[in-house]
């Protein structure tokens, strides 16, 4: 092994603890919730956050809603804007993919978790219930607003009998590097819910990990910075939930942040971006009520090394109107 070699190797170890640890000191938004609790009798009266992007300075946040009752069937998604990430309108078309015709695979719930932005447009990866199982769908949009599901849907079945995605697999986020995808997905088998990760050359055809990646967690968001992988992730029940941070160098292996949460109970369901014009962190998650509540990170550092690139995002601020 050459001397660059292993140099560029302990750069990348001891970048991980600096990664990790940075990213545990919070203060929220002052002005929250940025999304206020739903009205009952809503078609979203029950709504809980999805996927959060930012295209040509317009943030598209997605959403899961229903009217009202028990389980996890019979969510739709609804979609809102905003200019600052701040202020957000509703959609008047909410929602804007429905359920599909009975006996159809997503004829029970939609529960949408990745969307990208590309020269081709929006992409959507969502999950679909029939009742029995959910499975993991696609659906192209070209403004974000007006959705076409994919029709050789679903694209990733669930797991055979006794592994740990037999009954549920809900995408979370979706990372395009060079041409390769990676998914990380809500798993849900005998009644756990963990995070899988799967591969694909076209985001249509998945090879998935055999083993869960994080064996208590749900509801993920997955950035690459360049050199590392940061997962933020929901543990505990949908009551008592906190959020969680990770870092990994291949988006597989996870190491769990020794000061975990970094986001205390009643949080959920991060989506979180990364402003690089003004160094900045946004995080839209699950709040109490079914609110939707911000909290940001001011990047005041960059750690180069030999070509690689990690943010050091050593503490978090409110942000301020």
């Amino acid at each position: 092994m050459s001397i660059t070699t292993r140099v560029a190797m302990m750069a990348a170890l001891l970048a991980v603890p600096i990664f990790a640890v940075a990213q545990t000191e919070w203060v929220e938004y002052p002005g929250n919730p940025v999304i206020q609790p739903p009205v009952p009798g809503d078609w979203d009266a029950q709504r809980y956050l999805g996927a959060v992007i930012e295209v040509d300075g317009t943030y598209h946040m997605y959403f899961n809603g229903r009217a009202g009752g028990g389980g996890v069937l019979y969510f739709e998604i609804g979609h809102a804007t905003s200019s600052d990430g701040v202020t957000w309108v509703m959609d008047p078309a909410n929602p804007v993919m429905t359920l599909g015709d009975p006996g159809q695979w997503d004829a029970g719930t939609l529960w949408v978790g990745a969307v990208i932005h590309d020269d081709s447009g929006f992409r959507m990866w969502y999950g679909g219930n029939d009742g029995q199982f959910a499975r993991a769908g696609y659906a192209t949009s070209p403004d974000g607003f007006v959705w076409a599901k994919y029709p050789g849907n679903p694209v990733m079945d669930v797991g055979p009998p006794g592994s740990f995605d037999e009954q549920w697999v809900l995408p979370d986020t979706v990372i395009v590097r060079a041409g390769h995808y990676q998914m990380w997905y809500w798993a849900a088998g005998s009644g756990v819910w963990r995070t899988g990760h799967a591969e694909s050359d076209d985001g249509l055809s998945w090879a998935k990990n055999p083993w869960p990646v994080i064996d208590s967690g749900w509801g993920s968001e997955v950035l690459f910075d360049g050199l590392f992988y940061g997962m933020w992730y929901a543990v505990g029940s949908e009551a008592w939930a906190a959020i969680f941070y990770a870092v990994s160098p291949d988006g597989i292996a996870w190491t769990p942040c020794s000061s975990n949460p970094v986001v205390g109970v009643y949080s959920a369901l991060p989506a979180v971006l990364y402003d690089s014009e003004d160094s900045v962190y946004e995080m839209w998650y699950q709040g109490p009520g079914y609110s939707i509540r911000l909290a940001t990170s001011e990047c005041c550092a960059t750690v180069f090394f030999d070509g690689f690139e990690s943010g050091d995002t050593s503490a978090w601020s409110a942000m301020v109107p």
